[in-house]
């Protein structure tokens, strides 16, 4: 888990607009949802706990259901667990509790890729961030 602390800068992006579209977001949400070029996430981790700063706030403590809440003022009920070198957020609505949203963030000491999958759509959905600090 050691290898996702950080600082990372939002790259570029693989279909965030059809994945989301699949989903039924409204489409001028959409644009709303893909971040600006060089704009930072940055990881923390102390013990069980992963803090993860961007546009909005999200700590979630190793196998413990939190509320996560976005900076839309939505919030989800969300799981996250390591396997590996990877930190994986399952997150379901109140509105649907039988949908689950699936993050995957993997990084190494150049890149961060964040992989989004939901069992609603068969798009998959990547953001790409390059580590700009240890």
């Amino acid at each position: 888990m050691i290898s996702l602390v950080g600082k990372y800068a939002y790259v570029k992006q693989e279909n965030l607009v059809e994945f989301y579209k699949s989903l039924n977001v409204p489409e001028a949400f959409v644009d709303k949802l893909i971040p600006k070029i060089n704009s930072l996430k940055e990881f923390k981790v102390d013990g069980y706990k992963v803090t993860i700063t961007g546009n909005y706030e999200a700590t979630y403590i190793l196998d413990k259901e939190v509320d996560e809440t976005n900076e839309y003022n939505y919030t989800l009920k969300s799981i996250a667990k390591m396997e590996g070198n990877k930190l994986i957020v399952t997150s379901r609505t109140p509105e649907q509790p039988n949908t689950t949203l699936k993050r995957v963030y993997e990084s190494n000491d150049r890149e961060l890729i964040i992989t989004m999958s939901c069992q609603k759509t068969p798009v998959i959905a990547k953001y790409y961030y390059r580590r700009v600090l240890p």
